[in-house]
């Protein structure tokens, strides 16, 4: 799943996001990755 988020710092600076959500059910466990990068920054290596 992917969307677009945003947060505030504390002087109200809106940070717009691109955020990445994955998960991984086991048995008794759901396991979630959440990545999270500034709108426009490069991918990660």
């Amino acid at each position: 799943m992917r969307f677009r988020a945003s947060l505030k710092d504390e002087g109200g600076l809106q940070i717009p996001l691109d955020v990445q959500v994955t998960r991984h059910a086991t048995r008794q466990r759901t396991l979630a990755l959440v990545v999270a990068r500034p709108l426009g920054a490069p991918p990660s290596a």
